[in-house]
């Protein structure tokens, strides 16, 4: 039976091999299939929820309907072995083909499992050299984020949080020593201009010409001082 595709429903289920599909609007799917499909469809949500999910289409799908309109099911359960997988899936996908429609991009179905990707790749992706890295680094320092942007980061975050999912860097973590002087230079903030400095100067000098507002000020720093003490005699 379909389930709505979310973390919990996921963690109900048990680890087995076969076949799956993620059901999104009007019914049209995306089948795979896995040796642990509980781990395949939990890559699949954290993927699409992270905007990083390699089927356009699905992901595209995702963006513009939400969570919402996506459901999962286990078609079938099969034994871990490569062929039985192959021939499964490709049932499967030739079935939902002709009558729901079908996200997977490629036609046939292959299966990966014992395939490895050469040092060269990175999931079929070739790494970058390292003066490539050094430029794409530099091309995205300092560039301001759109509020779109931030709007999206907030609404993905806020989603993984209901999910259960992790938000960020794991507590505990060490930062390094040289993330920790970029925040360090981050925070330290620029100087005031010359014209600010003096804008604060002379509010300062009318803020001091009401006696008033000298007695206020007095008062507020000798409950402070006296709050200080107190908290420094305590055992």
């Amino acid at each position: 039976m379909p389930e709505k595709f979310t973390i919990l429903n996921l963690k109900k289920l048990k680890a087995a091999s076969g076949i799956y599909a993620i059901i999104g609007p009007r019914g049209r799917r995306y089948v795979g299939q896995g040796e642990n499909v509980v781990s395949r469809l939990v890559d699949h949500l954290n993927r699409l929820i992270s905007n990083r999910h390699w089927n356009k289409f699905l992901q595209r799908t995702w963006n513009k309907y939400g969570e919402d309109v996506f459901w999962f099911d286990v078609v079938q359960k099969t034994k871990c072995d490569e062929k039985v997988m192959e021939r499964a899936e490709q049932k499967w996908m030739d079935y939902y083909r002709e009558h729901d429609g079908l996200y997977n991009a490629r036609p046939a179905a292959t299966s990966m499992l014992g395939y490895k990707h050469p040092p060269t790749s990175t999931a079929g992706r070739y790494l970058r050299s390292p003066e490539t890295k050094l430029k794409l680094s530099l091309s995205k320092k300092n560039i301001p984020r759109s509020k779109k942007a931030i709007k999206a980061t907030k609404r993905t975050f806020a989603i993984r949080k209901e999910q259960g999912l992790p938000v960020g860097r794991p507590k505990g973590t060490l930062a390094s020593e040289a993330t920790k002087r970029a925040q360090s230079l981050r925070q330290r903030g620029s100087s005031h201009k010359s014209k600010t400095l003096e804008k604060m100067s002379n509010w300062r000098k009318d803020f001091y010409k009401n006696p008033a507002n000298v007695l206020a000020s007095s008062e507020i720093n000798k409950r402070g001082w006296e709050t200080r003490r107190r908290n420094q005699l305590k055992p």
